[in-house]
């Protein structure tokens, strides 16, 4: 028994020593560029192709490179970046999955799609960004999503609005009470003393949609993309800087 358990430490030991080189080898790699054919995808000639597509210029990496292109988009990726990553699960090995997962608790990204979700990642059952998709309707049917956590990141915030109120497939729908739920939550966030002060430019327009939802007005407003988000944002920013 001690025997083995040195040989599995010597041998973590160096998986561990793999994974800081594929670091460093990959320090100068641009970190994301789309992939022009693949919609949705990115280009394996950047970490996030790496990480999500476990090729590199063509060529497959070892389990130390796609280790070290996760665990980088892990720790300064967007929640929208880690959401690639998870959706690419299914093609990981069960460390890269582990390491993706653990990643997935230490964002607080459950509080968007539940903890269960963590497990999933973890035994490879998320294919694709619907599968989180369905696993964030099914939070705000269960449990629904804090007016604390609609204020912490935009673009989550932004596929909470779309979920809510796509419809979608059979596992994607929402109950009416869940919808009002998630309003309420939506309303308490911009109004409440406690998280009105995150509200930033860019989050007024989801979290009114959100509010929208429940009141059956989807109909008539037009609904946000990542992009109106990001230029509401950029828009924030630019304010700020003038009042400077």
């Amino acid at each position: 028994m001690r025997a083995g358990a040195r040989a599995l430490s010597v041998q973590d030991q160096a998986f561990d020593d793999e994974v800081k080189a594929a670091m460093i080898s990959q320090k100068n790699t641009t970190f994301s560029v789309e992939d022009p054919v693949g919609k949705g995808k990115y280009s394996d000639a950047s970490i996030l192709g790496i990480a999500t597509r476990g090729t590199s210029n063509g060529r497959m990496v070892s389990e130390a490179e796609r280790m070290a292109a996760v665990k980088r988009v892990l720790d300064t990726g967007s929640s929208d970046e880690r959401r690639a990553v998870y959706a690419s699960s299914s093609s990981a090995s069960a460390s890269v999955r582990k390491t993706m997962s653990d990643g997935f608790f230490a964002k607080g990204d459950q509080k968007y799609y539940g903890a269960g979700t963590g497990s999933v990642i973890q035994n490879g059952g998320i294919k694709s960004t619907e599968d989180l998709d369905t696993a964030m309707a099914k939070r705000i049917n269960s449990e629904g999503i804090s007016a604390e956590s609609l204020v912490q990141d935009t673009f989550l915030t932004g596929h909470v609005e779309r979920v809510s109120s796509a419809g979608g497939t059979e596992s994607q729908k929402i109950s009416s009470e869940a919808l009002k739920d998630l309003a309420l939550n939506a309303a308490n966030a911009s109004n409440d003393e406690a998280t009105r002060s995150k509200v930033t430019f860019g989050l007024k327009g989801p979290l009114s949609k959100i509010s929208e939802v429940a009141q059956g007005q989807t109909e008539t407003a037009p609904r946000a993309t990542l992009q109106d988000f990001e230029n509401a944002e950029s828009a924030e920013l630019d304010r700020r800087k003038g009042q400077l």
